[in-house]
């Protein structure tokens, strides 16, 4: 999974490689507030994220599959 640009204004991009079709894909809070959440359907995924609203700090990206989950941050800098 990459995450970029990261240091982000709010808005940014998640790549995966080839995921299973239950795949999600959540933004976490360091609150643990489940603040964004999406399906991905099979295969090598882009995601674009326009999270302008949300406060500055740091914030977790999960990826969780059927059997594995990736995990990865985003700083948000407006």
């Amino acid at each position: 999974m990459e995450i970029f640009p990261n240091l982000s204004n709010g808005k940014f991009t998640i790549k995966t490689k080839d995921v299973s079709q239950n795949t999600i894909l959540q933004m976490i809070n360091l609150t643990g507030k489940i603040i964004y959440n999406q399906h991905l359907i099979g295969g090598e995924q882009t995601v674009s994220i326009d999270a302008e609203y949300l406060p500055h700090g740091t914030y977790i990206i999960r990826l969780q599959t059927d059997k594995t989950a990736h995990i990865g941050r985003i700083i948000v800098r407006h």
